[in-house]
């Protein structure tokens, strides 16, 4: 019995990626492409709340949002790691200090099976991550995710976890989809409406992570630009923060590293996980932001209405550490309905992959 612990002990990661491959060849990215990208037809359903809950309900044209207030342990999860602090360690050069790991507790990161490795690895709790295969920026309203025992949408699970810091990390299921454009709209409407049900939390926003040179998913150009327009429409609203987690996943080829592919050149390896997080935690609790050279700029965002600061040095060990303030975060102005944007473009759809 305890060689039997130890073996498990020892392949526990493997295990858990051999578990994250097989629930992608079920969902979203997967090779065929006609399944990965065509989202359902209705919504996914929500579950009804326990006799012991509490529920109120708000509008809004895409979405209703069901407010949960809990009154007995019937609508807490079953696994008590669903409580603990993130499982976050030091991997290699990525030093995680007790300041990130902090803030990496008031998160929770919502996006698709890439987003889903945080949790399927262990390396965040279920509970800071919304996240599952096929969602997409065009599409996350039609999907429910799992928050304790109850199915609910993006919006609801948002509301009810109420996380200080928000981080969307998606892309991959609308690059070969939707245009830059239609890209962009339908983030602006995700995080739109995400402000006006949270707008204490602090909105941030992933860049499409890169794919190995053999895969036929798209390029990595065309994921380059998406990020380009995304980055771009993100800094013109002066209203949520646009991280660029690519710097340290990609090699001289301006491809995945091989380190960090998945097995099947999209998805990820946990190696990568631990990269993708140090970056969030450099651009938002550090404040630094890179350039193309390696150099770097100092953001201290001031709570006042003061404008922003900034100072230049050049790239530093990774281990460096610098103070920080945040900002408020600033009411939303009142809603408007939003058409959803359907816009395609034949150009970015590649052929079949094998």
């Amino acid at each position: 019995m305890k060689v039997a612990i130890e073996l498990l002990n020892k392949y526990k990661r493997s295990i858990a990626a051999l578990i994250l491959c097989l629930s992608l060849a079920a969902g979203g990215c997967q090779g065929n492409i006609s399944e990965r990208t065509l989202p359902s037809d209705t919504a996914a359903p929500v579950s009804e709340p326990v006799s012991e809950t509490t529920t109120t309900t708000k509008k809004t044209s895409i979405a209703t949002v069901k407010i949960t207030t809990t009154t007995a342990a019937t609508t807490l999860p079953e696994e008590t790691e669903e409580t603990t602090e993130p499982i976050i360690e030091d991997y290699n050069s990525f030093v995680f200090s007790d300041e990130y790991n902090d803030f990496l507790s008031d998160c929770v990161f919502v996006g698709d099976s890439i987003c889903s490795g945080l949790k399927l690895y262990e390396i965040l709790p279920s509970k800071n991550v919304v996240a599952q295969g096929n969602v997409a920026a065009r599409n996350i309203f039609d999907f429910s995710f799992k928050v304790g025992k109850e199915e609910l949408s993006v919006l609801s699970a948002l509301v009810n976890l109420k996380p200080k810091y928000v981080v969307f990390s998606m892309g991959m299921n609308d690059v070969n989809i939707t245009s830059e454009k239609a890209f962009c709209d339908n983030y602006g409407e995700l995080l739109s409406l995400t402000e006006g049900f949270l707008p204490e939390a602090k909105l941030i926003v992933c860049s499409v992570t890169p794919i190995t040179v053999e895969s036929k998913f798209t390029t990595n150009e065309n994921i380059d630009s998406f990020n380009s327009a995304l980055k771009e429409y993100l800094d013109s609203t002066e209203k949520w923060t646009y991280v660029d987690i690519t710097r340290e996943l990609k090699n001289s080829a301006n491809a995945l590293k091989t380190d960090y592919n998945g097995g099947d050149g999209v998805h990820l390896a946990p190696a990568a996980y631990y990269a993708m997080l140090y970056q969030i935690c450099e651009r938002i609790v550090d404040g630094k932001v890179y350039d193309e050279e390696g150099n770097v700029t100092i953001i201290t965002t001031a709570e006042t209405t003061a404008p922003e600061t900034s100072t230049t040095t050049k790239k530093t060990k990774k281990t460096t550490k610098t103070s920080k303030t945040t900002a408020e975060a600033t009411t939303p102005e009142e809603q408007t309905e939003v058409e959803r944007t359907e816009e395609t473009a034949d150009t970015t759809v590649p052929p079949e992959t094998e």
